[in-house]
């Protein structure tokens, strides 16, 4: 439990020391309790929150600890049921039990009963608690561990964590893999998505591939179209921006020319399959006017080369969202990127770029400027299709966000190639770049996470941020502590 909580149980703290109850106490089965002696608080931030204490509960006298809690939940959420510093706990006392449940149990197995407070003490005094508890913070990452996990030993810690950020980037590696192949059995079918649905067939993803499979480089910058946009649609926009790249792919997008008008062009194409934009509205704002019958103009000369479906722009979010981040705004960066990709050989300039001689800090420099994105055109003064912005848009892809691609997009895709490749070298040099590579991290979850585990030190470490969100999503929320290095050492 960490100390934030235990704040809120304070107050309940100096109520069960008092014994200053209404009647006499019963637990939630109905035998009566006596406290001989309440215990003696526990300072630490481990273990029960009262020890040696002395109750009468029906006929029988026991020795213990006793455990509070605002929640009869509690006992579960931070770990008690699992930790075996909880086994001598006597009595679980709660605030709330919305069930009425009589008992929690001990690692062993072993029934606790439970004292429900509210039962015992003036409704004003609960309502003072619960508006207290209203207060606090609501961590996503509540962890079991909370208050504990420091007791590990820090290099314990570290290198556990370091283990799941690598973690975490091979996953990356195997999923695009899995894509890749999907690709390579659509090239080879010759089949357009998505008007043929399909399941990689089994004896396909079985089979035993070669080098020579993965030579095409459209079949790479595929890949990487897909997971930019992805990548660019954050966390709401994620699933239909990947969608987009499916469907108006590169295939398609090459065969519109390579002219001067060939980003307005592929604007025209993003915006109208994606659900945006589909006939001009009305504005006042000129420049809106003239920007949409653009639009209108190049998709009427192109709509009889695209013969795939459609997306809706229910598809898209823009609630709740800083018009940075609209999926318009997105978009338009895609746009820059489907033209350096088709045009300027994007994709195979990073694998050179890794190739190269230079150190690996001008080998990230490089790799940064590559993927921020400097505002341009129509979507450098609006948001959205109908109004001007009232203030200028900088860049469509800043650091923040270019960092982002590069560790979740870029450097797995390139591992990825050089690995199938046998370039060893060049493997190793992205390796370097992930465990060198620092940034700000936007998850507030990870700073959650870093503070209860005690590694807030290490949260601009590329490799150590994606360790704690691996952690999490493998093991916190999954409830999987005993499996989790540093859960085994605190619930053995």
């Amino acid at each position: 439990m960490g100390e934030k909580e235990k704040i809120y149980e304070k107050p309940l703290y100096q109520l069960w020391l008092k014994q200053e109850f209404n009647d006499t106490l019963r637990t939630i089965d109905d035998r009566e309790i006596e406290v001989l002696f309440p215990g003696e608080e526990n300072s630490s931030n481990s273990g029960p929150d009262f020890k040696n204490a002395k109750i009468r509960i029906g006929n029988i006298i026991f020795v213990g600890d006793v455990e509070i809690d605002i929640d009869y939940s509690g006992w579960k959420q931070h770990g008690h049921n699992i930790n075996s510093h909880y086994n001598h706990v006597i009595l679980h006392v709660v605030l709330n039990n919305k069930h009425k449940y009589p008992y929690v149990y001990s690692k062993g197995g072993r029934k606790i009963p439970c004292l429900l407070l509210k039962d015992f003490v003036s409704a004003d005094y609960v309502n003072a608690i619960r508006n207290q508890e209203l207060t606090e913070p609501k961590m996503k990452s509540r962890l079991k561990c909370a208050g504990e996990a420091q007791s590990v030993d820090y290099f314990v810690r570290e290198k556990f964590i370091a283990e799941l950020g690598m973690e975490r980037f091979k996953k990356k590696m195997n999923r695009f893999f899995h894509r890749l192949l999907e690709l390579k059995y659509l090239d080879e079918k010759l089949l357009s998505e998505p008007k043929v649905n399909y399941d990689l067939p089994p004896e396909y993803e079985k089979k035993d591939f070669h080098r020579e499979d993965f030579t095409k480089k459209e079949l790479w910058e595929q890949l990487f179209y897909e997971f930019l946009f992805e990548a660019l649609g954050y966390t709401k926009n994620k699933n239909s921006m990947r969608k987009l790249a499916e469907l108006a792919n590169l295939d398609f997008l090459r065969k519109i020319g390579n002219d001067d008008d060939f980003v307005l062009k592929i604007q025209a194409v993003l915006f109208r399959v994606s659900g945006i934009f589909e006939t001009p509205a009305a504005t006042e704002d000129e420049s809106a006017a003239k920007y949409q019958k653009e639009l209108s103009k190049r998709w009427t000369e192109l709509n009889g080369l695209y013969d795939s479906e459609y997306l809706d722009e229910t598809d898209w979010q823009f609630f709740k969202m800083r018009p940075q981040n609209f999926p318009t705004i997105r978009i338009a960066a895609g746009s820059s990127f489907i033209k350096s990709i088709v045009a300027d050989n994007f994709v195979s300039s990073l694998i050179n770029l890794i190739g190269s001689d230079i150190s690996l800090t001008e080998m990230m420099k490089r790799l940064r400027s590559a993927f921020i994105v400097k505002s341009f055109g129509f979507w450098k003064n609006h948001f959205t299709f109908y109004k001007k912005a009232k203030t200028e848009i900088h860049y469509f892809v800043g650091l923040s966000r270019a960092d982002e691609i590069i560790v979740n997009v870029a450097l797995p895709i390139l591992a990825l190639y050089f690995q199938i490749f046998g370039l060893a070298e060049h493997l190793r040099k992205v390796l370097k770049i992930y465990n060198l590579y620092t940034q700000k991290s936007e998850y507030s979850l990870v700073d959650d996470i870093a503070n209860v585990i005690g590694l807030e030190n290490l949260t601009h470490r590329t490799v150590f941020v994606q360790g704690m969100l691996d952690l999490y999503r493998s093991y916190c929320s999954k409830n999987k502590c005993l499996e989790c290095r540093i859960g085994e050492n605190i619930f053995e």
